[in-house]
């Protein structure tokens, strides 16, 4: 049994009659607006504390990136992208000045007139085009999936590139105009052959190598050339060795960073003195459960429901969040542009609710579920939300597992899972709720849900269409109940105010970092 919104039906069929083209090219400029406040030390160095040991340490070379994650945020600053990744999830134009669908298979890149690389090469089409077939061959881990679907890219003018795929997903391409996956490089710098990010730059972002001591500092200045080099604050960055929890605390208090990552665990302890934190939520960091929802009992949308109803969200903000977190109705955070706020309290915590439900399904004295829970906090959300079901008469057994992936998304040993992260993108979507993916638990499928998802691959996330296709996609995942979402989980800087300012939590993959962008060391 599954609920249809006839209003979803009538939009989709309009929907899929023509296919829009669209463009960043209208939206805001790109980030880093002058400062308001002349106090700032355009000079100033921010000292950020990092772990330059883990992971081998940093990459100067994208194709040989094997981390998106600290790929894109170190690669923010050395590359720059064609498009910026705004807090609300839109992105604006960079190092491109527009970028277009033309059709579903089809990405047209108009780059801003006279951009360089840090090393005095062109920034242009054959620049661009290079760089997207180099990468498509690298067989890199840490770019976007989408760029092996790239059949060829064509430099048709010294500014426009286009590029044609082997399938109809220009809309799940396109994110990647504003990652690693697409990050311009020299291809003057890739001929030298020279791995010395100092002596022989690769791209074209605000900063560049001014020093790299392996698993002690990396050092970058300003590059006063950049296209938007007035809106950039900071006179440097300098990476300070520092891993996460409380040595980077340390560091904090001591005056050797100014700015570090941290989690909700350590709120307490970044309190006192000049020290502040910033808040922000990365649309990945999600308190939720995943079920096998063609097996019953999970399969009669009504038990999903009454799980849903169930739940107590403030609660479970209060025990695992602080507080500081968001009740979580959607798969889509509140503060990002896609989000459908007619779901805002969808289920909210209604026992009697949840029991009637149980009733209308055939389970009046309740029913037994198994769960198993990831690691860390989704171990805590799993005891709270037990707690909270037996309220209701669902009994939930908690399955210790060393392999969840193995034991629950590929033999599927139990009927839940709990989890405190879900991916990005259109992936949010698809990986969960359609055939052939590891998220998609017990092989769920609905040709409607499957359709909505289909067409946004053709269309980008800014599109009128796609943020409608968007709402449609929320409402069927809530009103057939399709997973328990529970607490948007918020990240958490700590940094010295009375040192810096403008600083605010950005997320150029899933993990935060301060916004180098907005950021300013303040006039001592």
């Amino acid at each position: 049994m599954r609920w249809r919104s006839t209003r979803l039906v009538r939009t989709l069929a309009l929907g899929m009659t023509a296919l829009a083209v669209s463009t960043v090219g209208a939206l805001s400029a790109a980030p880093g607006a002058a400062a308001t406040n002349p106090s700032y030390d355009p000079n100033g160095v921010l000292r950020y504390a990092f772990d330059l040991a883990g992971g081998g340490g940093p990459v100067f070379d994208p194709a040989k990136a094997t981390i998106a994650d600290s790929g894109n945020a170190l690669g923010q600053l050395l590359y720059d992208s064609l498009l910026h990744k705004q807090p609300n999830g839109q992105l604006v134009p960079a190092l491109a000045s527009s970028a277009t669908i033309t059709d579903p298979q089809t990405v047209q890149v108009v780059l801003r007139d006279g951009v360089k690389f840090q090393d005095g090469t062109p920034l242009d089409a054959d620049a661009v085009k290079s760089t997207i077939l180099r990468n498509r061959d690298a067989n890199s881990v840490a770019f976007g999936a989408s760029i092996k679907d790239g059949t060829a890219v064509a430099a048709t003018d010294a500014k426009t590139v286009v590029i044609h795929l082997s399938k109809p997903e220009a809309g799940a391409f396109y994110p990647l105009l504003g990652d690693l996956s697409t990050m311009p490089v020299s291809p003057t710098a890739l001929q030298k052959g020279d791995p010395d990010p100092i002596t022989n730059p690769l791209g074209a972002g605000p900063f560049r190598v001014k020093e790299y001591v392996p698993e002690q500092r990396l050092v970058l200045a300003k590059n006063k050339a950049y296209w938007n080099a007035k809106n950039i604050k900071l006179g440097g960055v300098e990476f300070v060795q520092a891993a996460t929890g409380p040595p980077a605390i340390t560091a904090l208090r001591s005056g050797t960073v100014d700015v570090i990552g941290s989690d909700l665990s350590q709120l307490t302890s970044l309190t006192g003195g000049g020290v502040k934190t910033a808040l922000g939520n990365a649309g990945t960091s999600l308190l939720w459960f995943n079920m096998c929802k063609t097996r019953a009992p999970l399969d009669d949308v009504r038990v999903r429901q009454a799980l849903n109803y169930a739940l107590d969200r403030n609660a479970i903000n209060t025990a695992l969040a602080q507080g500081k977190g968001k009740p979580a109705w959607s798969l889509v955070p509140p503060d990002n542009a896609l989000y459908d706020k007619s779901l805002d309290d969808t289920y909210a915590h209604n026992i009697k609710k949840a029991k009637k439900l149980l009733a209308q399904a055939g389970h009046p004295d309740g029913i037994s579920l198994t769960l198993i829970p990831s690691p860390g906090i989704a171990g805590q959300l799993a005891e709270v939300a037990q707690q909270d079901w037996a309220k209701a008469g669902i009994k939930v057994d908690l399955v210790a597992s060393t392999n969840i992936v193995q034991d629950f998304y590929t033999d599927h040993k139990t009927d839940m899972a709990a989890a405190n992260v879900v991916r990005a993108g259109l992936d949010a979507l698809s990986f969960i709720y359609t055939p052939g993916h590891l998220g998609d638990v017990c092989d769920y499928q609905d040709p409607e849900l499957t359709a909505i998802i289909d067409k946004l691959a053709t269309l980008p996330s800014n599109d009128p269409q796609a943020k409608q296709l968007w709402a449609h996609a929320q409402q069927f995942v809530s009103e057939n109940a399709l997973s328990i979402y529970g607490v948007w989980l918020p990240a958490v800087i700590g940094y010295d105010s009375t040192k810096v300012g403008g600083i605010k939590v950005s997320f150029p993959g899933v993990s935060p970092y301060p916004d180098f962008f907005s950021a300013y060391v303040k006039k001592s």
